[in-house]
């Protein structure tokens, strides 16, 4: 299969030969939904024994995990090393060839996936969905698991208003629905708690959203502070698929787009959805602009670190690039601007211009937008 140069995955052993000869020995390999990754310590926050910061092998991107979307392995490589695209190609192709003369195998390179298309998702089923509470106040009052989810979500700015208008619940029972904690279905392990008898979902506080009336995607939210494993869990849906709160968007709306469903449910007076991370997908894009908004408005993360906000606007950039590239009318584009004017100039020398002529910048929403929260 001949590969388009331009727009490869490099290989997973020159990516670990990256690794190994400019950053750290010290790395671990795994692999989850989103492919194979090699995980080092973040170069955000050093000195910590982490392994935050993942290269992603399937796929061809290097994401940290403290928030910070680096790109593709070569956007990764031109900040790590300050050097241009052509030098970067330069490095990649002298780790391959000193690989070769050593006699290691490389896999093919591989091309990267074509822009996924929006689609209408469907409706979960109940085999899939755990046993779900409300926040009713009977139910509270004689259930202490219900106060702690309480108490979590009042933490974090959310009222009962909030909990009505998006259908905020929470997960009570430990136990697997599908086999009632037996881990067997006849002979057969049970699929849905993989042979553990345990609810996965438990001690979690449940955000839905609904497409067309149908519960189509959930986050799980831990409030036990017990760190479990993964601080969310979610069905398995694609998740670049998933416009949050699609239901609540009308046509024409002023729509803002968070990283987080949290922080867009705390806009409560606002049309809101969230991209599940800090780059909006091809697929999120086209099924936000279905929706034919006059107005798209990204509300990133705030982080006082100077070097996180250069990553975070080039991120926004890139979102504004994706939405003009797929609107098919004109609609206004913008962000809102927690940075003060001394970091903008900062962001305009490092070349980060995120907000053109055309766009708008928003400055009112600072009592109304959370700061960045835990996770």
């Amino acid at each position: 299969m001949k590969i388009d140069k331009s727009n490869i995955i490099y290989p997973k052993e020159v990516v670990l030969a990256y690794i190994q000869t400019f950053i750290t020995d010290d790395y671990v390999e795994g692999s989850n939904a989103s492919g194979e990754w090699i995980n080092i310590d973040s170069l955000h926050d050093p000195g910590k024994n982490d392994k935050k910061l993942g290269f992603n092998i399937t796929k061809g991107y290097v994401y940290d995990f403290h928030g910070i979307p680096y790109g593709t392995l070569e956007e990764f490589i031109m900040e790590h090393q300050k050097v241009s695209e052509r030098e970067v190609k330069e490095i990649l192709v002298r780790l391959r060839r000193k690989l070769l003369r050593r006699g290691i195998s490389i896999s093919p390179p591989q091309s990267r996936p074509t822009y996924e298309n929006a689609k209408e998702l469907e409706e979960i089923t109940d085999e899939k969905l755990p046993p779900l509470e409300t926040f009713k106040e009977d139910t509270i009052r004689k259930d202490k698991l219900g106060r702690k989810a309480l108490i979590y979500l009042i933490k974090r700015g959310i009222k009962k208003k909030h909990i009505e208008k998006y259908n905020l619940m929470y997960v009570k029972e430990p136990k697997c629905w599908i086999c009632h904690g037996y881990r067997f279905i006849g002979e057969e392990k049970c699929p849905n708690c993989k042979a553990t008898g345990y609810n996965f979902y438990h001690g979690r506080v449940i955000i839905p959203t609904y497409e067309n009336g149908k519960l189509v995607y959930f986050q799980g939210r831990d409030f036990m502070g017990k760190k479990k494993k993964f601080k969310y869990m979610n069905p398995s849906v694609p998740k670049s698929q998933v416009v949050y709160f699609y239901d609540k968007i009308n046509e024409g709306d002023r729509v803002f787009v968070t990283e987080g469903p949290i922080d867009a449910i705390t806009l409560y007076d606002y049309t809101t959805t969230a991209m599940m991370g800090n780059r909006i997908s091809n697929a999120q894009a086209q099924k936000l602009l279905w929706k034919k908004p006059s107005e798209i408005i990204f509300v990133p993360d705030n982080d006082p670190k100077t070097e996180t906000k250069k990553l975070i606007m080039k991120n926004v950039a890139d979102n504004i690039k994706t939405i003009k590239r797929l609107a098919d009318y004109d609609v206004k584009l913008g962000v809102y601007n927690w940075f003060k004017l001394s970091d903008q100039k900062d962001l305009n020398s490092a070349g980060i211009d995120y907000v053109d002529e055309s766009c708008i910048t928003y400055h009112n929403l600072k009592e109304q937008v959370r700061m960045k929260m835990d996770g």
